[in-house]
């Protein structure tokens, strides 16, 4: 799908609903069902979660899943995607992990880059929920699909590059926010490089929120700011605002972009991004107070 790499989400949504118009003149089944969930995912990353028109909701789409074995594949990649973005958990981690699917059926599907995509968003969630739920059977997960994103990285570092470094500085967090927070550095610049905006956003975000535990309060505030900047620029602007809505939680009204302020990213932010040799010992040198 054209929007997993980046591009304009408005602009996917429009050639999705094109797609579906010329499915059904066709009486293409498997295609309409693929356009509507791309359409769907790409109208809910626009207008939110919530947002309902006289297309198929996501409910109605997850109804179809068991229709075809492909389909369904693609439909958990999708709602890993959907979970992670929203940060939202209603159930997406029950059952099989999409990766155990891939792996022990015995006719395995091409492994098409909506799917190893999903088995990248399913190990983020994998990680996140084992910090909120201190459940093995979430490492597990998390680490299956870290060293399988892993080989693809080394293949293709261009496209899974940034994607392992975010899951591996995922799994660090966990054990050690200082040597964590070296590899989102890593990650957001791998991200930058290879032009995957969207996921500069994720790994700024995630970066923020590693900040913040480390009472680095400044310096998570510019990630922040940068992440729900680079989601509209995107065009998710329902994942820019839940950024900013956690914003105003974590920093009060007066340091949210919420509050109509003007808000700046600080040097630090951008030294990243520039690749300046001297951010880490900077940021070390912010928080030591020295």
């Amino acid at each position: 799908s054209i929007y997993l790499g980046g591009k304009e989400l408005s602009f996917c949504r429009d050639n999705f609903l094109d797609f579906l118009e010329t499915s059904k003149k066709e009486n293409k089944v498997l295609g309409s069902m693929y356009a509507e969930m791309c359409y769907r995912m790409s109208a809910s990353l626009i207008e939110g979660i919530e947002y309902v028109d006289n297309l198929p909701s996501w409910d109605d789409i997850s109804n179809k899943k068991e229709r075809n074995i492909e389909f369904s594949y693609a439909f958990q990649a999708h709602n890993c995607m959907r979970s992670f973005l929203f940060q939202c958990y209603d159930g997406v981690m029950e059952g099989d992990s999409l990766l155990s699917r891939l792996q022990n059926t015995t006719n395995p599907p091409l492994l098409r880059p909506l799917l190893l995509l999903g088995v990248f968003y399913e190990g983020l969630l994998s990680f996140q929920l084992v910090r909120t739920h201190q459940d093995a059977k979430y490492m597990a997960r998390g680490m299956e699909a870290l060293q399988f994103i892993e080989k693809y990285s080394k293949t293709n570092p261009f496209t899974f590059e940034n994607k392992y470094l975010l899951l591996e500085a995922a799994r660090t967090e966990l054990t050690d926010s200082d040597q964590a927070w070296i590899v989102y550095q890593k990650a957001i610049q791998s991200s930058n490089n290879h032009k995957f905006a969207h996921e500069e956003a994720i790994a700024s975000e995630l970066a923020g929120r590693c900040l913040f535990r480390m009472g680095m309060i400044i310096e998570s505030h510019s990630f922040f700011t940068f992440a729900a900047g680079k989601y509209r620029s995107w065009g998710a602007k329902a994942i820019a605002q839940r950024v900013e809505v956690e914003m105003l939680q974590k920093f009060g009204e007066e340091n949210s972009p919420m509050s109509g302020h003007h808000t700046q990213v600080d040097s630090s932010c951008l030294d990243i991004l520039r690749g300046s040799p001297d951010h880490e010992t900077n940021t070390s040198r912010k928080r030591s107070g020295h």
